[in-house]
């Protein structure tokens, strides 16, 4: 009942039936010992939903990067499941669900579901009066991750956070802001040619 309910608040059928999502936006990491931390950047972001679950992320802007190609990752990598996704993820079949007591975190108490997949173990935690995902944790993957979605705003009939507070191993702190979201929308051909 509890996926059922946040799965339903983010879409139901909207969401089920989605494709592509493609982002584009402005993104800062904040990491103490990078001279270039806390500088924005451009983020143009693809999601391929359903059987390929694929995902590319083309980031602009960062004097260490610069104009880098599109980044091709395959199956369910780990940042292609978001707060944005994450139910999406939970409602295939290979998908192990498990709902537990409410979690307490700052005196804030969320509903609580895993997602378990073959790759990681997600820890999604909703708000209890809008069945949105509130935070979203990740562990027993290559890195851990907490994700604090807000600016939820609907979209083609779909939920989707338009602002993502984050902290993972691989980067630490970070913060996007996207201004843009275009569901099933028409896909650059040279997109996951490689």
């Amino acid at each position: 009942m509890l996926f059922e309910q946040a799965f339903a608040a983010q879409g139901g059928a909207a969401l089920a039936a989605l494709h592509t999502i493609h982002s584009t936006g402005v993104a800062e990491t904040h990491l103490e010992k990078d001279p270039e931390s806390g500088v924005p950047f451009a983020v143009d972001e693809y999601l391929l939903l359903g059987n390929t679950r694929r995902a590319a992320r083309e980031v602009h802007g960062i004097a260490r990067i610069e104009r880098a190609p599109v980044s091709l990752f395959s199956d369910s990598a780990a940042w292609a499941w978001d707060a944005n996704t994450i139910l999406y993820l939970a409602a295939q079949p290979s998908a192990t669900l498990r709902g537990y007591a409410p979690t307490v975190i700052d005196g804030q108490k969320y509903d609580t579901l895993d997602v378990i997949t073959d790759r990681a173990h997600y820890r999604v935690l909703l708000d209890p009066a809008t069945h949105l995902v509130a935070r979203l944790l990740q562990t027993g993957a290559r890195e851990q991750m907490v994700i604090t979605p807000s600016e939820w705003r609907r979209e083609g009939g779909v939920q989707l956070a338009h602002r993502m507070d984050g902290w993972t191993s691989a980067t630490g702190n970070y913060s996007v802001h996207f201004d843009h979201v275009e569901l099933d929308g028409k896909l650059p051909h040279e997109l996951f040619t490689r």
